[in-house]
């Protein structure tokens, strides 16, 4: 969901920008309070199809700068978990008080990976290789019996083959 969300706010975010395009707009900063979704999006890994999908149209939009937001802090927490209209206060029309001092934004941690965060990575299938020697069957027959033999021999061997595949079972 937080995906989903980060995802349907870069949308927002160009189509604002498309809607501005008169006004000079700098800069543009999403926020979000899922270190998850940031990793994501900081990391260059494989992800599986849902995961990746959404992390590469909402780094398809590079003005967007990601930073993550406190969830006590988090306005949008407040519509998201349920709140009536009469409680939702001035962190929801306004956002928080230090968003629009720079200098007042909360620490950025360090995003690194974690365990909710590697459930959605591709596996890494490791595939084995072996070489396998075959001896000559031929050479080994005709050490053992004449070449008639060898030859009686290595035509049943075929037939044998040529009925297995042609076999329905």
């Amino acid at each position: 969901l937080e995906l989903t969300s980060a995802h349907m706010s870069a949308n927002l975010a160009q189509n604002i920008i498309i809607s501005l395009k008169k006004f000079s707009i700098r800069q543009v900063y999403a926020w979000s309070d899922s270190t998850v979704v940031l990793h994501w999006l900081k990391d260059n890994g494989e992800y599986k199809i849902f995961v990746s999908n959404r992390i590469l149209k909402i780094k398809q939009k590079k003005f967007i700068q990601w930073k993550y937001v406190p969830t006590k802090s988090n306005p949008a927490d407040l519509g998201s978990r349920g709140c009536e209209l009469s409680k939702l206060n001035e962190k929801w029309w306004k956002g928080p008080e230090w968003l629009q001092d720079e200098n007042k934004w909360p620490q950025q941690p360090a995003i690194k990976s974690s365990t909710e965060s590697d459930i959605e990575k591709k596996q890494i299938k490791e595939v084995l290789a072996t070489v396998v020697t075959h001896e000559n069957i031929i050479e080994n027959l005709l050490v053992k019996y004449p070449v008639l033999k060898t030859f009686r021999i290595l035509s049943w061997l075929k037939r044998f083959l040529i009925n297995c595949k042609n076999a329905v079972f």
